[in-house]
């Protein structure tokens, strides 16, 4: 099936407006999202900080292909027992924890950022790389990926992912667009009903990323970082459940709550990610009065930090979906 042109935000959001019509699962309930905003003020923002000691500190060209290799491997870090990697001294999960094993890896003197070493990629290399307690999920579709990056980055790109970053020219939409259409793994979308449905989470938290990394300068000079969504994923719909901005339909919430897999792209999953997007969005328009020119990566960061507050409301199960997308 052919994909919609994408175009930037509006791509995503109106391919996602045909289901997001029919929800029997999920539902967005418009109060919440209302009481949610008037509690925000200023001091709700965090500004974007990536000092971290397990980051690579350089604002390099390695430093832009190891940023988007984190990304094109940034998925899917729920396996029990939790994956984590233990580095100078502590222990990171999740992302912090690819962050910290691609670091490593550097430091060990091992050159992932070049396409023509990911391209023949073993998997004793990347099992090196990923080395922690208990095994990280997904670690074969991980291995294929490197190598398909690998391949395509020398074919295309002149084996660099900051060869690709350069050719965007500073507009974020066209960085997701090329990564969607050159790398078959960046192309998060599903098939439902005869239309396609969009998401590109990881394709567009690249250019997220360069833009706060290098705080909107050099490689992460996008202009229209604005063009990009939030993040469907597994995160952020946890967030929105805990503050009564999502609503589970009773059978979809004794699945998400009995810690059972959902398939992805069925609908469930689907409905999931389409409502995270679009509360993210109906949350970004009520904002907008009160702070001018907030982005829904903005949005993205505010949820996140609500998530995280030890005050906030009882932390419910994020839904379990084994996919390369999120």
């Amino acid at each position: 099936m052919e994909k919609p042109p994408y175009q930037g935000k509006l791509s995503i959001l109106e391919s996602l407006t045909p289901l997001a019509k029919e929800l029997r699962s999920v539902r967005i309930d418009r109060e919440g999202i209302i009481d949610f905003c008037s509690r925000i003020d200023d001091s709700h923002f965090p500004h974007p900080r990536w000092d971290f000691f397990f980051v690579y500190p350089g604002l390099d060209e390695i430093g832009v292909d190891y940023f988007m290799l984190m990304n094109a491997l940034n998925f899917c870090y729920w396996g029990n027992p939790k994956w984590t990697v233990e580095y100078r001294g502590q222990l990171l999960d999740g992302a912090f924890g690819m962050f910290a094993a691609l670091t490593r890896a550097l430091e060990e003197g091992m050159p992932i950022y070049d396409g023509g070493w990911l391209a023949g990629i073993t998997r004793d290399d990347l099992a090196r790389i990923l080395r922690g307690r208990g095994e990280i999920p997904l670690f074969y579709q991980r291995f294929t990926i490197c190598r398909e990056i690998g391949r395509i980055l020398s074919e295309k790109f002149g084996g660099r992912f900051h060869h690709l970053v350069a050719q965007a020219e500073k507009s974020a939409v066209k960085l997701v667009r090329l990564l969607v259409e050159n790398f078959p793994s960046f192309d998060d979308s599903a098939e439902w009903d005869g239309y396609r449905i969009l998401f590109y989470k990881r394709a567009q938290l690249a250019p997220a990323m360069l833009y706060e990394r290098w705080e909107g300068k050099g490689p992460g000079a996008f202009g229209d970082i604005g063009e990009m969504t939030a993040s469907a994923d597994y995160k952020l719909p946890q967030v929105l459940r805990e503050l009564g901005i999502l609503h589970y339909a009773p059978p979809l919430e004794k699945f998400v709550d009995g810690r059972l897999q959902i398939p992805p792209g069925t609908r469930e999953e689907l409905e999931i990610r389409i409502t995270t997007l679009v509360a993210c969005e109906m949350i970004r328009e009520r904002l907008h009065d009160r702070f001018p020119g907030i982005t829904s990566q903005a949005v993205d960061r505010l949820l996140w930090t609500a998530g995280q507050s030890g005050n906030g409301p009882e932390r419910k199960p994020y839904h379990l979906t084994l996919t390369t997308a999120y």
